[in-house]
């Protein structure tokens, strides 16, 4: 909630619930034959060029 502020409003919806996602893995199709494998530290470190 201290990241996301405006989550609040939806707090108490009958809908809403907080999850925690953990990747292990995770593919990235960037266009025609180029397909990569990405790791957990792909998906958390930001891109140098950021």
């Amino acid at each position: 909630m201290a990241a996301h502020r405006r989550a609040a409003l939806y707090y108490d919806f009958a809908d809403f619930s907080m999850i925690r996602l953990s990747t292990g893995r995770a593919f990235l199709n960037a266009g025609f034959g180029r397909a990569h494998r990405l790791t957990p530290r792909d998906l958390t470190t930001p891109p140098a060029d950021a």
